[in-house]
């Protein structure tokens, strides 16, 4: 969302759809864990790679494309 006040593009979430959803059925299916407990390490996952994204681009004054594909979610 800070990014989108400043004028940039979030690329983030379009960036860690598949891998994040892949986590989650993994999570589900291979490791067994119930899926309260894959869904919450998802959206931690996803929140620390928005934190990241956001410190690259507003702070480090990276462009948002480059920061997006800079990302460990990616």
């Amino acid at each position: 969302m800070i990014p989108m006040a400043a004028g940039r593009v979030d690329l983030t979430v379009g960036c860690g759809i598949v891998p994040l959803h892949i986590l989650a059925i993994s999570l589900r299916t291979m490791l067994g864990r119930p899926w309260p407990i894959s869904m919450a390490i998802v959206l931690l996952l996803g929140a620390v790679a928005e934190f990241l994204y956001v410190v690259l681009v507003e702070v480090a004054k990276i462009d948002s494309f480059i920061a997006a594909l800079a990302l460990p979610v990616t």
